[in-house]
């Protein structure tokens, strides 16, 4: 169970680094098509034929407490972010970082404090 834990908490930390390079590479592509160095036809040729070095793919969340993992891998991230306007971080940049659909955060995060009340909180 823990080595399992370990490794999906790896597998979303491997996810998030992919998918930040992944947005890097497509700006830089945008930018040069910008600035002129290559046209739009080579820009969508290269998006066709690389599209993995470009394209975030939104999958299923397998498990709902698999959230606690993004959760903990965002908060070790926040001290990198201090630079960034934090309120203009949402859902759809954390959704997009581990390759999430961002209903399904919204979902897994209510059903853990739903859990979570259950556990500690007897009615």
């Amino acid at each position: 169970m823990i080595l399992e834990n370990i490794e999906k908490k790896d597998g979303f930390f491997l996810t998030a680094i992919k998918n930040l390079i992944r947005k890097n590479n497509y700006l830089e592509l945008t930018i040069q098509q910008i600035e002129g160095e290559i046209t739009k036809k080579e820009f969508d040729k290269e998006l066709k034929n690389n599209s993995e070095k470009y394209v975030i793919e939104i999958d299923q969340l397998k498990d709902p407490t698999d959230v606690t993992f993004i959760i903990q891998i965002y908060k070790s991230l926040e001290p990198f972010l201090k630079d960034i306007d934090r309120e203009n971080i949402g859902l759809d940049e954390i959704s997009e970082m581990f390759s999430v659909n961002q209903q399904q955060l919204v979902d897994a995060v209510k059903i853990l404090k739903s859990n979570f009340k259950k556990q500690f909180f007897v009615e």
